[in-house]
């Protein structure tokens, strides 16, 4: 009996595939909610909030979400998109989402988008008074500072979602130290792929004026660490390759998509069945091997994009820009951090002619040494702090560009540069060493305000 002849397998063209998958990334960046034509550009802002008892120990958000579920009107649940059972935070129509984040003492709000800073500088008032009086009630207080002051993360210390399982098996305990840090993190939207692109690279160039301005974090473990910021250091340690700004900034969108491609993909939908799973191999290795359906495209673009945490980076969900190397911030700084971001992205003139004073290798620097020496960060022959008031005025023109009035709320940010010469976290360590965590707590925990 003639033996049946083998059907050869198709050899897969892999430059056909690279090429296919990045066109669909591209798709998916072209077709992003982005701003109109003649539209203000919206800005949010993702605040992470430590919650502590009176001796600085890690405090416990569930309480306080379902006290708001209970007892606030408007207020409703969030469960965990595939522990249904599991809830992490509640949602409000006018208010946006509260949500425990990769701690349990860390409660992060994220924002609604807003055209105007004023409106959103008066939500915010509205959500920290809210989160302060319902802290009271647990004996919590709620900090305005980069990192928990006392407790370690541990697997004990994390917010049961179903993501952090694939993060645990894929980093193991570095995970534990995102447990620790909190920030203020601000997505401003952008009008076209390019200008994303744009964008991106030139505030991942700026990162080290904003971490020194921001750096926030000093004290941890009970401890003064070496670092003014050591959210770089613990991102660092937990997911080295893909944090911080890359060694080249990015060409155009195609270059930008290329890079996704050859990134390692983490965690996405099993097409199997229905859930998710570890991938750890190459995005486009993982998407390319067979058709699938844009929706499904999108769910493993979006999961991916989510998992690479450079300081800024593009949002195809969202039609933004992320800015994320910001500190939590004390409460009298408010948004005055978004407000000069937002005022940056503005002026595009003034922004390129500050960038074009060093290269990219000499900003990329800048990003540890401004977490180490903040102000007095050197770059070329000057310190940090000496282009600081120009930085400034680059944002207050941009701001005046939108005539909002916004230009006011960069007030704190003169402050600091003009009348403190330091941020906050010079404060933070004078506090710690002068009184402990009481005087840290006293000095730092968010008050009602009118």
């Amino acid at each position: 009996m003639a033996r049946r002849k083998q059907r050869k397998k198709p050899i897969v063209n892999e430059c056909e595939c690279t090429r296919k998958t990045v066109q669909a990334l591209q798709r998916l960046y072209r077709q992003a909610p982005f701003a109109r034509p003649g539209e203000l550009r919206k800005i949010g802002i993702e605040d992470e909030w430590p919650f502590v008892s009176a001796d600085g120990s890690m405090g416990h958000c569930q309480p306080m979400i379902d006290y708001l579920i209970r007892h606030e009107s408007g207020w409703t649940p969030h469960f965990d998109e595939m522990w249904r059972d599991v809830l992490i935070g509640a949602r409000h129509d006018q208010y946006g989402e509260l949500k425990m984040e990769a701690g349990c003492g860390t409660l992060e709000w994220a924002s609604p988008p807003s055209s105007n800073l004023h409106r959103l500088a008066e939500l915010r008032r509205e959500i920290v008074n809210l989160l302060v009086a319902t802290a009271e009630r647990f004996r919590l207080f709620m900090l305005g500072t980069g990192r928990q002051p006392c407790t370690r993360g541990c697997k004990a210390t994390a917010v049961l979602k179903y993501r952090y399982e694939f993060f645990y098996r894929r980093f193991g305990r570095a995970f534990d130290l995102l447990h620790e840090i909190n920030s203020q993190q601000v997505q401003v939207g952008c009008r076209d792929p390019e200008e994303m692109v744009l964008l991106t690279n030139d505030l991942l160039a700026l990162t080290g004026f904003l971490t020194a301005l921001a750096a926030n974090s000093p004290i941890y473990w009970n401890k003064v660490g070496t670092l003014a910021a050591s959210r770089v250091s613990a991102w660092d340690e937990y997911a080295p390759g893909r944090v911080g700004i890359p060694d080249r900034p990015y060409i155009d969108l195609r270059d930008l998509c290329q890079e996704m491609w050859k990134a390692e993909y983490i965690f996405g939908p099993d097409d199997k069945r229905d859930g998710y799973r570890l991938y750890g191999r190459p995005f486009g290795e993982v998407v390319s091997r067979q058709p699938m359906p844009k929706r499904l495209f999108r769910q493993h673009a979006f999961c991916h994009e989510g998992c690479l945490w450079e300081d800024t980076r593009p949002r195809a969900c969202h039609g933004t820009i992320e800015n994320r190397c910001d500190c939590q911030q004390p409460q009298w700084m408010g948004v005055s951090l978004p407000a000069l971001i937002l005022g940056l992205v503005e002026n595009h003139i003034g922004r390129r002619s500050l960038l074009n004073l060093y290269d990219w290798r000499t900003w990329k620097r800048t990003r540890w040494t401004a977490a180490e020496f903040h102000f007095l960060a050197p770059i070329g022959n000057q310190h940090l702090g000496d282009l600081l008031p120009d930085l400034l005025d680059i944002a207050k023109i941009g701001l005046q560009i939108r005539g909002q009035g916004e230009e006011d709320l960069l007030e704190p940010v003169r402050q600091l540069i003009e009348e403190r010469k330091h941020p906050p976290a010079v404060d933070q360590i004078l506090a710690f060493q002068n009184g402990g965590i009481k005087e840290l707590i006293e000095r730092f925990a968010y008050r009602l305000t009118t």
